[in-house]
């Protein structure tokens, strides 16, 4: 048109242009969302022939070999063979822990032994095969006085007591002796054995002589030798002492006692500390006094027949001593019951005697 602006058609050709440029941007928009599309449908396609291969060929495609699996998916899913292999592996490492603690312990073992054969003194023998080898046994209860504990000698009359004590009162400061009983005579092999007992700590052979001892003083009570005592009572001994030995000898004997009588055990008496009994002669023993006191407490109502438990009797210091507390406490008769019984200096060289009263064949 001839009339029309240039300024205006210039403008007019520009907009046209900017139309132009606005149609063809959705255009190019379009072509490029298209892409991935396209991608997604290739992935789609090749998925699908991967899968056609695999079954008519029953192996997977080789131009795309598959990706390796997660660590979390290998480790979630193990075939059984791996299974089996963790699982042997964790028992063998379990014995081989196992195998280092049975080490260990065999290892603390040999150092304690060690320690009791060098530092601590001798280990002390079986006691049970000790016995069986010397064959051993304990005195019949015709063997020796009941009223004393003394051996009895050939031919001795001891329905009134032995020639030691039948003109004796049967009192002992106070309480009516009631009866003796004893394994045997301070003689080998019981002179060796007894006293290892407190200096060796063999508590092997406590236990065994105190068994013994609670089995001949049940058949005393059986036969009537002597009545059934209410308590059982053990010799003191002082803490001091019973630390450095490491037992308390009469003690275990007394326990074993009381377990096979069946008779409850009572400490009504404690220990001072005084001078020690072994090595000294009667002189000496019998000037050692005011070696026990009473306990708090005392005894328990009711017991009043007491059955007192050492480890041997010589000079009879000790009995005194215990009785004389044991009055105190309201006891009324007193039963002994002892391993060994030293025999008085004139009746050492009697041997054991043993079997039935012979004077019985001659009424």
């Amino acid at each position: 048109m001839k009339g029309s602006d240039p300024v205006g058609g210039r403008g007019g050709a520009a907009s046209h242009e900017g139309d132009c440029a606005g149609q063809a941007v959705p255009q190019t928009a379009s072509r490029t969302m298209s892409v991935p599309n396209a991608t997604v449908a290739g992935a789609v396609t090749s998925a699908a022939a991967g899968a056609s291969t695999t079954a008519a060929t029953g192996r997977p495609p080789t131009s795309d070999p598959p990706k390796p699996a997660s660590p979390r998916t290998a480790s979630t899913k193990q075939p059984a063979s791996a299974r089996e292999l963790a699982r042997a592996v964790r028992e063998m490492n379990e014995d081989a822990r196992g195998a280092r603690r049975e080490g260990r312990a065999l290892a603390r073992a040999q150092r304690l032994d060690w320690l009791e054969r060098s530092v601590l003194g001798h280990r002390m023998p079986s006691a049970t095969a000790l016995l069986q080898m010397a064959a051993w046994r304990r005195d019949d209860l015709d063997a020796y006085c009941g009223r004393c504990g003394t051996t009895r000698a050939p031919f001795e009359d001891l329905r009134r007591g032995c020639g030691e004590c039948r003109d004796r009162r049967s009192l002992v400061r106070g309480l009516r002796l009631g009866g003796v009983v004893r394994l045997g005579r301070y003689a080998p092999p019981l002179s060796q054995w007894v006293p290892a007992i407190k200096q060796r700590a063999w508590r092997d052979m406590g236990v065994i002589m105190g068994t013994e001892l609670g089995q001949q003083v049940k058949q005393a009570i059986l036969e009537g030798r002597i009545a059934r005592p209410d308590c059982v009572v053990s010799v003191p001994v002082h803490w001091l002492r019973r630390t450095l030995r490491g037992i308390d000898h009469c003690a275990v004997l007394a326990d074993e006692v009381a377990r096979v009588i069946e008779v409850p055990r009572a400490w009504p008496i404690r220990a001072r500390l005084a001078h020690r009994q072994t090595g000294g002669d009667r002189s000496v023993r019998n000037a050692n006094r005011g070696r026990y006191a009473a306990r708090r407490g005392g005894l328990k109502a009711g017991f009043r027949r007491i059955l007192l438990v050492d480890d041997v009797r010589t000079t009879g210091a000790t009995v005194r001593e215990a009785s004389a507390v044991l009055a105190e406490l309201g006891a009324t008769e007193l039963l002994l019951a002892v391993c060994a019984a030293a025999d008085p200096p004139r009746r050492s060289a009697i041997g054991f005697v043993g079997g039935p009263d012979p004077l019985d064949d001659l009424q």
